[in-house]
């Protein structure tokens, strides 16, 4: 099994449209990362069924802290501020496709949204 993680930061109060835009930019900032760098692992990975995992994080702090705990390919998703939160709000990373074996126990912890 292979599967895309995306991790939603819950501190900023955001709809659920804007959630679902957030894990929208950064599946497609991973696709694209993906398509460019590694698409041996891009075919497998949607060969298998293409799977997202969302998962969620209570703070920015929490969020910044697994970012740097990770030794893994990550598109870090900053809200452009036109809506419901302020420029440069810290709302959601895209991890890179990953086989059980390479899951962090950091992420294999964190519930589903």
């Amino acid at each position: 099994m292979i599967s895309m993680y995306i991790i939603i930061n819950k501190e900023p109060s955001l709809s659920c449209g804007k959630l679902c835009s957030q894990v929208g930019h950064a599946v497609q900032k991973i696709t694209e990362y993906m398509i460019r760098t590694n698409k041996q692992k891009w075919k497998k990975y949607n060969k298998n069924g293409c799977t997202k995992i969302v998962l969620k994080i209570n703070s920015t702090q929490e969020l910044q802290e697994l970012i740097s705990e990770i030794d893994l390919h990550t598109e870090i998703i900053y809200d452009a501020g036109k809506t419901q939160c302020p420029e440069n709000t810290l709302t959601a990373i895209g991890i890179e496709p990953l086989f059980e074996n390479e899951i962090p126990k950091c992420i294999k912890v964190l519930k589903l949204l």
